[in-house]
């Protein structure tokens, strides 16, 4: 679809930030500069393919594909590349070149093609029958005069070959033919004519930019103030030490390192942070300078159709860094000195910079007023049909059969009655609560940081679970190996203690300084001697209780799960409520700041107090979640889950807001992740493998 815009406009890469260069397109409608993207595969050691912005997963990346056929994969964005060429007249390249990569430099324009052609086409167009009679103008002589044409993509993306001819009012989606037979059967179906009268897809974008712009200001500042405060902090430290002795200078030198450490890896997140606010606030002006080009000279279908296709590509990069920004956090670094300098042969450190993290209301007031522009938006498209249809809010990311068969991104409606999440802003399910400091979640990766092999530990190594003690010690239960692990704070494996039944699941109990065993049909409760484990008590489970569970601990509170069921029970092994599931995974966890523990009940994730009501449940075929194993809780509520699928599997990661959330990219050497765990202290997971060569890898957010 061909229309008409003016002059000047200039569009910029969400991952170079400057103007594209050969725009490529991925099938969540996010566009970047080819080499840009060529870059960006190159990075990813992970076989998953994840947009950038992490709102969709793209697909499985082929090694045996060569790079440029790849990236030829994704088509050109022919609206930003129409706008850019409008924005350089004077480079303009012919339209009609049988190869557009090598296209000439235009010299004229046909009126009724509404195309560019370079000298020798011209000579072509005028001798063909069909366009002898039309009318060429020289672009050098008439340019100022000229109206530049662009064009509309108007194909569906999930139906090759098919064009858009209705608006689903329902799912706020531009159909085609196909799509209205097969997932939107029984919604309310506009046609584009009708949609365009009905309402116009029209949204603030600028007004969004500038918001998000003085978001990125402040987080200028905040980067310059969180230099200057530590600076302060160390020069004060340096002023407090100046009259110590040979050991205050070495603790000195212990203090200086630690900071720059803690500064260095504070910084570092509050950039990734920033760039991913940045590609938000590009993505806007965008979409701003768009809205503001299309409205001289285009009808309003093609309007409807161009606003609807980026307010759609803005919805979903809003909700994949809405919960990642709306727990950005403010940062005051303090200063605390120890005050028994005089006893310098007991000290250990001389004081140490601690952070208070606290809520932004800027960045929370900002996020609100973009998130009810968004919802605002989706809302008056939808006044008109019942919030009761069976299929509304269902969306979901294409699974990972799809992924290896094609790189079109799918929207899934199931037909069945689940447990659904509603759209973003929408009230509907209870929640987990929400913890008094969120977590940043920076970024979509995961990148391994340290790997143990196999072969380290035994010659039938498999790690089904484990814990961390208050100093930072790790123990992991080895079931293949039959024996526990003990890895200090760089897991470097100091104890090997053999049981003599495989050990599956441990839980630390802080009160007694003890640790719960699951073997067999008992629970083996072990004191934490310096030099052994001692062996305290027994608890044996209750009659018909698999031997395949999982086990986790807060304080007086036992939670076991097993094939059948979930048990809470006391320290002492009394059982105080049974809880009934089915299906796999029989695994527990734990999260200690919002006082909940997750269960898998067949297809639902359920969160429950610690006295076993249930507060919240999802349905994970909402999610792309298949296959589950593992899971764990972060400190702040988010959980995650191991996916055992074949070839590859991944780890999920679900907000603890409930709302859809993503696949992770996992940058390491394994292959199926069986069990996944967060450092209570450290921003970094323990995830082990099922029976690999590799063991167990810690990984960061890269």
């Amino acid at each position: 679809m061909a229309t008409n815009v003016t002059r000047g406009v200039s569009l910029s890469c969400l991952l170079c930030l400057k103007e594209y260069n050969i725009p490529r397109t991925l099938p969540c409608h996010h566009t970047y500069c080819e080499e840009c993207l060529k870059h960006y595969i190159e990075n990813l050691s992970g076989a998953e393919f994840v947009c950038p912005v992490g709102c969709n997963v793209v697909g499985t990346i082929d090694s045996s594909i060569q790079m440029d056929e790849l990236i030829k994969t994704f088509p050109i964005n022919v609206l930003y590349a129409s706008l850019a060429k409008s924005a350089r007249l004077d480079e303009r390249e012919c339209d009609h070149c049988p190869n557009q990569t090598m296209a000439r430099r235009a010299t004229m324009w046909c009126k009724n093609c509404e195309g560019s052609l370079c000298r020798d086409c011209t000579v072509d167009h005028r001798k063909r029958r069909i366009s002898v009679n039309h009318d060429i103008i020289d672009i050098a002589k008439e340019g100022n005069h000229v109206v530049e044409s662009f064009r509309v993509e108007v194909n569906c993306p999930c139906h090759k070959g098919r064009q858009i001819v209705s608006f689903c009012s329902v799912h706020s989606e531009l159909c085609c033919s196909e799509c209205c037979k097969t997932r939107h059967v029984g919604c309310t179906l506009w046609t584009i004519t009708d949609a365009s009268q009905r309402q116009v897809a029209n949204m603030n974008f600028e007004q969004m930019a500038r918001k998000i712009s003085d978001l990125s200001n402040k987080q200028k500042d905040n980067m310059k103030e969180l230099d200057s405060q530590y600076e302060q902090h160390l020069v004060s430290m340096n002023t407090h030490i100046m009259n110590a002795k040979d050991k205050l200078d070495t603790l000195h030198k212990l203090f200086q390192v630690k900071t720059r450490e803690e500064k260095k890896a504070r910084k570092r997140q509050l950039e990734i942070l920033q760039q991913q606010t940045r590609m938000f606030q590009t993505e806007l002006e965008n979409n701003s300078k768009i809205c503001s080009s299309i409205t001289k000279g285009i009808s309003q279908n093609q309007s409807f159709v161009v606003l609807t296709q980026i307010r759609e590509q803005t919805r979903k990069h809003f909700e994949a860094i809405q919960y990642i920004l709306d727990g950005y956090i403010d940062v005051r670094v303090d200063l605390q000195i120890t005050d028994t300098i005089e006893h310098v042969e007991s000290l250990k450190s001389v004081g140490e910079v601690t952070e208070t993290l606290y809520q932004s209301v800027v960045f929370k007031d900002a996020l609100n007023t973009i998130e009810h522009d968004l919802i605002s938006e989706h809302s008056s498209s939808s006044d008109s049909y019942p919030k009761n249809d069976s299929s509304y809010c269902s969306m979901d990311l294409p699974t990972s059969e799809h992924f290896s068969e094609e790189t079109t991104v799918k929207h899934i409606y199931p037909e069945q009655q689940l447990v659904k999440t509603p759209r973003l802003g929408v009230p509907g399910l209870p929640r987990p609560c929400v913890p008094s400091r969120p977590e940043l979640v920076l970024g979509n990766t995961l990148k391994c940081v340290i790997s143990v092999k196999s072969s380290d530990l035994g010659n039938r190594t498999w790690l089904t679970g484990g814990t961390y003690l208050p100093d930072g010690r790790l123990i992991l239960a080895d079931f293949g190996n039959g024996q526990i692990l003990l890895c200090d704070e760089r897991y470097n494996i100091i104890r090997k203690e053999k049981m003599k039944v495989g050990p599956q699941e441990i839980a630390y109990c802080e009160v007694q300084n003890a640790v719960y065993v699951r073997t067999g049909p008992q629970i083996v409760k072990f004191s934490l001697d310096p030099f052994a484990l001692r062996q305290i008590g027994t608890i044996e489970l209750p009659a018909g209780t698999t031997h395949q569970c999982g086990i986790a601990l807060y304080e007086d509170t036992l939670v076991v799960g097993s094939l059948g069921s979930v048990l809470l029970m006391s320290r002492d092994g009394k059982v105080l409520r049974v809880i009934r599931r089915q299906g796999k995974p029989y695994s527990v966890t734990i999260c200690r700041p919002l006082q909940r523990f997750c269960y898998m009940h067949n297809d639902d994730i359920v969160y429950c107090s610690m006295n076993g009501d249930e507060v919240s449940r999802y349905n994970r075929k909402h999610y792309e979640c298949k296959k589950v194993r593992g899971m764990g809780f972060d400190m702040y509520g988010h959980l995650y889950l191991c996916c055992f699928t074949q070839p590859r599997g991944y780890i999920y990661q679900l907000p603890q807001t409930g709302q859809k959330g993503r696949v992770l990219s996992y940058q390491g050497s394994m292959k199926r992740p069986r069990f996944v765990m967060y450092h209570p202290r450290k921003q970094e997971f323990i995830v082990t493998s099922f029976q690999e060569r590799v063991a167990f890898e810690v990984a960061v957010f890269d």
